[in-house]
Order: structure tokens, then sequence, then C-alpha cells
């Protein structure tokens, strides 16, 4: 082998030996590089600042929850419907613990929605979807007659602090004595000197599939 040859073939093994080097030293750094981007990444995934932050934000949502309810008299909803008069009565509590809605269908083939609800008042709203009454929905007469019969078919299944009974009878009464003047959402005294007691007719409307809907409420309050 000529000195020539000697020199051309060292040449090479040294150029052949730095790129090997150069390689292996760019490998080691996107290794490096990504572990470093995966660390960081699991850092952001399980940061204790995000973690607390969170807490407190939902400790805060809370707080405010509890002190917007603790303005309010009155209590949690509870149920109002009797399970012996009503024994596939549904009882949902609202987010708020202040609202219950119950849902209850009965055997004359009626669907009652009662909605327990109020802050300074206590509300109970008695939505009756039936098809047993049917006029046109301005001939209030003929739905007062309607919804003083329906509240009083459901009254003793109803267990709640207002006395139903002595409000349905005012309810009747106020019908008698203003049959040619009546309206929707009158307010019908029934009782309460220094807490007031008072019904109403809130609203009359048909519905999709040809029933009608009749809306009555008792009210308590301020309390």
């Amino acid at each position: 082998m000529t000195t020539f040859t000697r020199m051309l073939s060292s040449s090479v093994i040294k150029r052949h030996n730095n790129l090997m080097v150069c390689c292996l030293l760019t490998g080691l750094f996107a290794c490096n590089t990504n572990v470093g981007r995966q660390e960081h990444g699991v850092r952001q995934a399980v940061s204790p600042d995000s973690v607390v932050l969170t807490a407190a934000s939902q400790r805060q949502e809370k707080n405010e929850k509890v002190e917007s309810n603790s303005d309010c008299i009155r209590g949690q909803a509870e149920p109002v419907l009797r399970k012996e008069y009503f024994p596939t009565t549904t009882f949902v509590l609202q987010s708020d613990s202040l609202t219950a809605v119950e849902t209850a269908s009965i055997d004359n083939g009626d669907k009652l929605v009662v909605t327990n609800w109020g802050c300074e008042y206590y509300v109970l709203t008695f939505r009756f979807e039936t098809s047993r009454f049917k006029a046109d929905t301005s001939n209030l007469k003929y739905w007062y007659v309607a919804g003083g019969k329906l509240m009083n078919e459901i009254q003793r299944g109803i267990n709640a602090p207002i006395d139903i009974k002595k409000g349905v009878q005012a309810f009747t009464k106020h019908l008698a004595e203003n049959s040619s003047h009546l309206k929707l959402q009158t307010e019908i005294d029934f009782g309460g000197e220094e807490i007031r007691d008072y019904v109403t007719l809130d609203s009359i409307t048909k519905t999709q599939h040809g029933r009608f809907a009749v809306v009555v409420s008792f009210v308590t309050g301020p309390l």
C-alpha cells in the first residue's frame, strides 16, 4: 500500500468516527430534550398550584351558595305528597336545596306536578294536567270551578305546613262572590294575621297532547 493510500484511508476513518460522534451527541441531546418536555408536561398536569386553586374555587362557590341560601328564612324543601295516596311519587331536590319538584300520576288519569319553592315565602304550586275538564281558557268561571275540584280531590294526600283545606274553601267562596269579576293570579286570603296565607289560580293552558294544564298556588309569607 502506498503512502498516499494509507493517508487517504486514515482520513476516511477519522471522518467516519467524527460523524458517528456527532450523531451520538445529537441523539443524546434530542433524548434529553424529549425527557425534559415530558417531565415538564407531568409537572403541569399535577401542579400543586393548580390543585390548590381548583380546591379554593370549589370552596368559594360552595360558600357563596351557602351564604345566598342563608339569607332565606324558609328551610330545605321536603316532600309534601303522602305516599299512601300517591305511591308512585318522585321527589327531586334542586341544587339550591330550597326548591323541590314532586311528580305523581293520579288514578283518574291526571298528572300532578308540585313545586315546593320560595325564600321569604313558602310556596306550593300545583300543576294538574287533565283531560277531564275541557273549555276555552278564557272561561275563568269554568276553570275556577275545575281548580277547586282538582285541589279538593287531592287535599287529603298533602302533608304541608299550610292549611290546604281552608285555602280550597276560600277559593270556592271567592268564586261564589265574584263569579262575574274573576281574574287569574288574584290573591285570595284564607287566614293568618301575623303571617299571611293566600291562594291563586295562576294559569290555564292547553298542552300539545290536547290536555289542559291548571296551575294553582298556595302561599304563606312573608315568613
